[in-house]
């Protein structure tokens, strides 16, 4: 202990003020450096109160090893001060200390004017409280500090440290639900820490790892090392890269400042989210996310982390080889991530589109346009990933309409009384029985609306048949058809009651008749696919006629 019993710290006031209020402006990054302090101190629960109710202040409590007095002035108050270079690079338990540079402390004065430290440790209890006008005002480089306690004996075994940071300088949200999620991209949170944040007397909101991606909704997400081992790469810490790339269902709001993938070391940030790959499109980008532990980077032949543990130093050799390892992952997770899209883009699809999905729809196109429906699907649902997975689904559902599986059949306006009996023949290919049925179908219900017990020809006669005669102009009906399909009063309408006898006789002739006294063999080598939607074509047309009758019957 100095035998003045006074703090002191050594700066030149030029730095202090770029270290201070310019490495840092904002809350969250201040807060991380607080919770990093807590962390290096072996605190394993940290607490973080916002108030703004009267006196707008933030108080942060962990319970650590707190600080004596002459650790105070020989180690906290000492700026620049390189703790792994003096032996401090673990803790007491065993942890791998986050702070390095000794500057953290500084970024206190980004966003408040005064700082109060109150620390305990073995039973003893300093308070000091540090003003940044005094400390600007300092002319011979050393802050002189009058502590509010030294050594005050204390009950208890407790230990640990709270700082509060009060005459707060800028606009700051204290939302703590906001700020969590804001803080939580700082670390990597390990069972060896618990942070919390509470606003004002409202409840606890504890921080974990979840908060960096829950807000963007996980659709897809490759995981490191093992969905990358098979990159061709002679990079020698790939195994040690720990995390995972993740992508949303829709694009990552600009507002969630997380498009690119974060790296951390010992459990804290020290890269911004970053793409790795400039040659990938940028629409891809806003999708991706992800974290990255690569603690071996504090093994580097030199430091490459940034004062603002922000970013880091690409240009080194040893660092440029880390760019390039992650690029060429970003790269495969680029090509994953269009596969995996298509291919949930096209099982949504196939779930809306009924019975029939696309690959079974494209069966059924003629020859002729499969390669070109082919590449339609690949149009919408890889080479445009702009268009989300339900905008997908109703195009195609709308396409479908315009373009049914086994168009050639839907097209022709079947008769809705043969159109789905017969559809799985026609889709099986079974043209011959699809045909006959369709002639039976007609047959039956002529039959049907007739009374009678015939078939055939017979039958077709028996029912269209009729007899007239013409004076002049005029058509006189002398015997009428039992199933009459236009009013038979013009020319046009007796040929168009002919024309229903004389399609219907054919129809038995050309057909049916031949088919009861040749065998299905020689019948399926006459009549083709083409052969049988002309002969349901036909069918269609007489049944539709034969709907005439209750409005002329």
């Amino acid at each position: 202990m100095t035998e003045n019993n006074q703090l002191t710290m050594r700066f030149d006031p030029r730095v202090i003020e770029h270290l201070g209020i310019r490495m840092y402006s904002t809350l969250p990054p201040v807060l991380s450096e607080l919770i990093a302090n807590s962390y290096d101190a072996d605190a394993t629960k940290v607490e973080v109160s916002l108030y703004d109710t009267e006196e707008k202040k933030i108080v942060v409590k962990d319970n650590g090893l707190g600080m004596s007095f002459d650790e105070i002035n020989e180690k906290f108050l000492v700026i620049g001060r390189n703790r792994r270079e003096d032996g401090d690079d673990s803790t007491p338990s065993g942890r791998k200390v986050i702070g390095k540079k000794g500057l953290g402390k500084l970024s206190f004065f980004g966003i408040v004017r005064t700082i109060t430290i109150d620390t305990i440790q073995q039973g003893k209890r300093n308070v000091f409280t540090m003003d940044w006008d005094e400390l600007m005002n300092s002319t011979d480089g050393q802050y002189r500090i009058k502590p509010r306690k030294i050594d005050e004996t204390v009950q208890g075994d407790d230990s640990g440290t709270q700082i509060t940071l009060t005459n707060i300088s800028r606009e700051s949200n204290f939302s703590e639900e906001l700020l969590a999620n804001s803080i939580a991209r700082y670390f990597i949170f390990g069972e060896e820490l618990t942070v919390t944040m509470r606003h004002n007397d409202g409840e606890a909101v504890t921080l974990s790892n979840d908060m960096h991606f829950s807000a963007l909704g996980e659709e897809f997400s490759w995981v490191f090392p093992d969905d990358f081992t098979h990159i061709e790469s002679n990079y020698k810490q790939r195994k040690k890269i720990k995390g995972t790339i993740i992508t949303p269902k829709k694009p990552i709001a600009p507002r969630f400042a997380s498009r690119g993938v974060s790296l951390f070391s010992r459990g804290k940030l020290v890269q911004t989210p970053y793409q790795f790959a400039n040659s990938i499109s940028s629409h891809f980008f806003s999708y991706m996310t992800g974290w990255l532990q690569v603690d071996f980077i504090e093994d580097f032949s030199e430091d490459v982390i940034s004062t603002n543990r922000q970013s880091i130093n690409w240009g080194h050799a040893q660092a440029n080889e880390l760019h390039k390892y992650l690029g060429k992952c970003v790269q495969f997770v680029q090509m994953s991530w269009r596969e995996k899209r298509r291919d949930k883009k096209i099982a949504d699809i196939d779930k809306n589109l009924g019975t029939v999905g696309i690959d079974d729809w494209t069966k059924s196109l003629p020859k002729n346009i499969q390669d070109n429906f082919k590449n339609l699907i690949k149009y919408l649902t890889e080479d445009i990933p702009e268009i989300e997975s339900d905008k997908s689904t109703q195009l195609f559902i709308e396409l479908k309409k315009l373009i049914p599986p086994y168009p050639y059949y839907h097209w022709r306006n079947l008769h809705p009384a043969i159109k789905n009996h017969l559809h799985e023949d026609y889709k099986n290919e079974k043209y011959l029985e699809a045909a006959r049925e369709g002639i039976a179908i007609y047959d039956n219900i002529v039959r049907k609306k007739l009374g009678l017990q015939l078939s055939g020809v017979n039958l077709m006669n028996q029912a269209f048949n009729f007899a007239y005669k013409k004076d002049g102009g005029k058509i006189e009906i002398t015997t009428h058809p039992k199933l009459p399909v236009s009013a038979l009063s013009s020319q046009t309408e007796v040929n168009i009651q002919n024309g229903q006898r004389s399609l219907s006789v054919g129809l038995m002739e050309a057909f049916r008749n031949p088919e009861s006294h040749e065998t299905r063999e020689v019948l399926n080598t006459l009549f083709s696919e083409n052969d049988c939607l002309n002969i349901l074509s036909l069918v269609s047309f007489l049944l539709y006629k034969l709907d005439n009758l209750k409005k002329n019957g």
